[in-house]
């Protein structure tokens, strides 16, 4: 199974750092939660997909307010916007 592990800090090189040290799977949950919490002052986010050893950064333009993740899987054709809260709530 692949796995994508998300990560946020205020310099690009501490999301280098983390997504490079990246050794356990049954931390995930964790990682998810601090993913998952708006921290004003990381302008960092990357993930981690470890099985296919790809790791992206990208910084974000904008330095204040929330910030949104989208997931975007191509070729099925039936995604929506608000898809995701949907499914939360069922």
């Amino acid at each position: 199974m692949t796995w994508l592990l998300p990560f946020s800090a205020k310099p690009a090189s501490a999301v280098d750092f983390a997504l490079s040290t990246v050794r356990d799977s049954q931390r995930t949950w964790l990682l998810n939660i601090i993913q998952n919490t708006n921290i004003p002052s990381h302008h960092s986010r990357g993930y981690c997909m470890p099985k296919a050893c790809k790791i992206e950064i990208d910084r974000l333009k904008s330095k204040t307010g929330l910030t949104q993740t989208w997931f975007i899987l191509p070729g099925l054709g039936n995604q929506y916007e608000g898809m995701g809260r949907d499914l939360r709530t069922q």
